[in-house]
């Protein structure tokens, strides 16, 4: 009898030896996996005149900065400006760089930018079967996905009208859903633009036609709706290999708008044209894909 009870006894202590083990490895399994899924990578970011040079890392669909003290800035200065502008776009050595301002208008002066078309279209008063045309300036499209996947919104600019939609979930069903984006420019470098509200061409007088070098396709994503709230800017230049049929030919691009803090947050948009003439390195890059 007390051999059978010591057996026993022997028996439950090993099984609770292996669940503890097992318990201990799923354990080590889970952390393994969270750790796998905490990618770390790093971010050039500009500031009040300041150059940043962060690590950071996504934890639960949340951007965090593992450098203290511009974590402390972010949370403190940048992430309470009412109306915090993001520009993103690649410098000329190929270098991501992610810049904030103040506001729009901070941005604007500061980069000499300026609006080349005038007219605003809303979106829903464009044909359905537009979006499967050849845009004469450029073409946007937002993603439900990371990865551009998924439902899509997509948005021609013209030469001289562009397309606003004031709240994406009653355009579409698409309030703070945008994931990825994609953005084309066919504004040729060479040819010359003239939008229709300027006066006719006159030989030898100056005009307002400009070199598609000087130009850029922009398109301007808000927080909130009827184009309120922080904003996000993606410019797109010009590339002779973009093919409408082949999305991933487009020369900006961003797979994975929770980078930069982005994901799920545009509520309203517009596509349009800037002139970028004066900007003193003469380019504006597009975004890394990747």
């Amino acid at each position: 009898m007390k051999t059978k009870l010591l057996s026993s006894g022997l028996s439950l202590i090993f099984a609770g030896l292996l669940c503890a083990c097992s318990n201990e490895t799923d354990s080590l399994s889970e952390q393994s996996a969270t750790n796998e899924n905490q990618e770390i990578f790093e971010q050039t970011i500009k500031f009040a005149g300041n150059t940043y040079h962060v690590s950071c890392m996504m934890q639960n669909d949340s951007l965090i900065y593992l450098d203290e003290d511009f974590s402390s800035l972010y949370r403190n200065e940048i992430s309470k400006i009412p109306e915090l502008t993001t520009f993103v776009y690649k410098d000329e050595t190929g270098n991501d760089i992610i810049e904030y301002y103040a506001s729009e208008k901070e941005l604007m002066t500061q980069k000499k930018i300026s609006y080349y078309d005038a007219k605003a279209i809303a979106a829903n008063e464009q044909s359905r079967a537009e979006t499967t045309l050849e845009p004469k300036a450029g073409r946007a499209i937002l993603y439900d996905d990371t990865g551009f996947k998924d439902r899509t919104v997509i948005l021609n600019a013209d030469y001289d009208q562009y397309p606003i939609i004031n709240n994406l979930k009653a355009y579409a069903g698409f309030n703070d859903k945008t994931s990825a984006i994609r953005v084309f420019n066919f504004l040729e470098p060479n040819k010359s633009y003239q939008p229709s509200y300027a006066p006719p061409f006159i030989p030898g007088a100056t005009n307002p036609a400009m070199k598609g070098s000087q130009l850029r396709t922009c398109l301007i994503g808000y927080e909130d709706s009827d184009l309120k709230g922080k904003k996000l800017f993606c410019v797109a230049t010009y590339s002779s290999g973009q093919d409408l049929n082949r999305p991933e030919t487009a020369s900006h691009q961003d797979y994975k708008l929770k980078n930069i803090g982005w994901n799920d947050k545009i509520s309203s948009c517009i596509f349009r044209i800037i002139t970028v003439e004066n900007i003193s390195n003469g380019d504006i890059t597009p975004h890394d894909p990747v």
